[in-house]
């Protein structure tokens, strides 16, 4: 099987917003009459198609959703609005079970995948790798009594930080849901969604809703809805009406709501007034402290064939900090670019002087942190360097020349 992706310009997709059928919509709809394209996931912009190459060879399925394109918008720059990407398609675990036609029930088999022994591996999410356990223990008997209408009726609240693995956390929910027989996951499983800021009425939900509308019971989605912007508002009579909609598709899509991560009392509080129609369960993922960042960071280095010495890890926690200090820590995100950055180092060091070495020492490290070329500098220049300092800057300047006007 192949998978063609094709993408939308988004700027265009919007000049398009009034039109009846919109345009990822209308090209769907003309795909389906050649019967040789399976549409797997759509968006406003997007859409996965799965076709069969015995069928239909790659490039002339490539030529056709050109063709539709064309006949669909004929004045338009297929050039600069089009894009189409073809890749293999791997079935999964999930695309091998079935359900017997007209029964609610699944036919399942041993767990093939290994989702469980990933979620217990990860570094910190205590309370996710809980819940992990907690499905895992249930599932058996979900499936003996055939209640699998207990299951859906869970959704989840996650609370966590930008760049803090989200949808490392989604995937690996769904895929643990898939093994476990609880459900046929669809082949792209994870959608993720967020409600535009706050207005008094539908407007926000529409994109959701829409997401919803496409549900399928023999192919369930995992669907994250971020209402950060909503946070303080889930009182607010539309968002009730469009919690009774998730409702309605309970059967179709797992959901996850998502807020930044906040304090218990304030997730207890957005759980609460979730839980008036929803069965809700709160899930917090802290950042990681420096056992974990450390704990993660030796996981990517050990997965690249890397290792620190004792004392470059004093320069690495180095770099961190100024990562923290301009405000724009992203996490697990910011941890592998940094780990990145060593390995980079050490190799550019090794190809310079003829080398293999795998352990990455302290005058290899230093040299990814800000200061580490000039030991030398003043105060003012070293602050001078980092982002975001200059009324920081200006404010010390007046301190100091009062200081001196005063001796």
């Amino acid at each position: 099987m192949k998978r063609m992706i094709v993408e939308l310009d988004g700027q265009w997709v919007l000049s398009h917003r009034e039109d009846e059928i919109l345009p990822i919509a209308a090209i769907e709809s003309e795909l389906k009459a050649f019967d040789v394209f399976e549409c797997d996931e759509s968006s406003l912009t997007s859409l996965c198609i799965l076709f069969d190459e015995n069928k239909i060879g790659a490039e002339e399925a490539k030529s056709k959703i050109e063709s539709v394109f064309l006949e669909k918008y004929p004045r338009e720059n297929i050039r600069e609005i089009l894009s189409v990407q073809i890749e293999d398609h791997e079935e999964s675990f999930e695309d091998l079970v079935f359900e017997d036609e007209g029964s609610e029930e699944w036919e399942y088999s041993e767990p093939k995948g290994d989702a469980l022994q990933k979620i217990n591996a990860l570094v910190g999410a205590a309370e996710f790798r809980s819940l992990a356990k907690e499905i895992s223990d249930i599932a058996a008997e979900i499936k003996r009594t055939g209640t699998y209408e207990v299951f859906f009726n869970q959704c989840y609240l996650f609370s966590i930080g930008e760049g803090r693995g989200l949808t490392t956390y989604l995937t690996l929910l769904a895929q643990l849901i898939g093994e476990l027989g609880l459900c046929k996951m669809s082949a792209n499983p994870v959608r993720e969604e967020k409600l535009s800021p706050f207005r008094d009425e539908m407007g926000p939900f529409e994109d959701v809703m829409r997401t919803l509308g496409k549900g399928d019971k023999k192919s369930v989605k995992l669907l994250c809805i971020d209402i950060s912007e909503w946070m303080d508002k889930t009182d607010d009579r539309y968002f009730k009406q469009f919690l009774r909609i998730v409702e309605k598709h309970s059967e179709e899509f797992i959901v996850v709501f998502r807020v930044p991560f906040v304090d218990k009392d304030i997730l207890a509080e957005i759980r609460f007034s979730l839980n008036d129609l929803l069965n809700v369960r709160a899930l917090s993922f802290p950042p990681f402290n420096r056992n974990e960042i450390k704990e993660f960071a030796e996981h990517e280095l050990d997965r690249l064939k890397f290792s620190l010495t004792k004392t470059a890890w004093d320069c690495f926690f180095e770099r961190i900090s100024e990562e923290k200090s301009d405000g724009k820590f992203y996490g697990i995100n910011t941890i592998k670019k940094v780990v990145k950055e060593l390995v980079y180092c050490k190799q550019l060091q090794n190809a310079r002087a003829k080398k293999t070495d795998t352990v990455i020492g302290k005058n290899e490290a230093k040299n990814i942190c800000s200061g580490a070329d000039d030991p030398k500098l003043s105060g003012f220049e070293m602050l001078s360097k980092l982002v975001g300092s200059e009324s920081i800057k200006k404010r010390i300047e007046e301190i100091v020349a009062q200081i001196d006007l005063s001796l």
